[in-house]
């Protein structure tokens, strides 16, 4: 008979080993159950990351999809989201170079980026990731404004640039469309 994590109050006596179970217990996100020597064990819960297959066409590359659509994620929540759209839906009119943009901007250390992207690329390949982004006008990066010596790396997406550029590759937002940016 197989046993599984979930099984383990039954029968106890199995060794986690045999299950193919090597993590540490108390980890955080972990269900209790016990070990083969009784003591309380936290396995951790299974995560699911899904990479959208138009994020995929539209970067060449899952594990940059990955990358810019957690880019996307964060900048939906910023506190003054409501000014960021108002700001993207202006950018149509005019010039995104000569204006500066002042709402959207959001801090994301780099560790974290790839913690929350469950990727398992260097920090380089991850900056190189970046790099592209700003190239294809995707994303925007800047220090702190006001506080030069703060080194803490600032990022903005452009919603209406990554919508315009999935709609030349034949698909549309439709979370996109709702804020009104096109």
């Amino acid at each position: 008979m197989m046993l599984f994590p979930h099984h383990m109050d039954k029968a106890s006596s199995v060794s986690l080993l045999l299950l193919g179970d090597r993590r540490k217990p108390g980890g955080r996100g972990s269900i209790p159950f016990l070990s083969s020597h009784g003591e309380a064990y936290q396995a951790k819960k299974p995560r699911l990351y899904l990479i959208q297959g138009e994020l995929i066409d539209l970067t060449g590359d899952p594990l940059m999809a990955a990358v810019v659509w957690q880019l996307v994620f964060w900048s939906q929540r910023v506190s003054d989201f409501e000014l960021f759209v108002a700001e993207e839906k202006r950018g149509a009119l005019q010039d995104r170079s000569s204006s500066p943009f002042y709402h959207g901007w959001f801090s994301k250390p780099a560790q974290e980026l790839l913690a929350e992207t469950m990727l398992r690329t260097t920090l380089s390949t991850l900056h190189r990731y970046l790099d592209f982004f700003v190239e294809q006008s995707w994303v925007q990066r800047r220090t702190h404004p006001q506080n030069k010596g703060d080194e803490t790396i600032q990022y903005r997406v452009s919603l209406r640039k990554v919508c315009v550029d999935l709609q030349n590759h034949g698909y549309s937002r439709p979370g996109f469309a709702t804020y009104g940016v096109l």
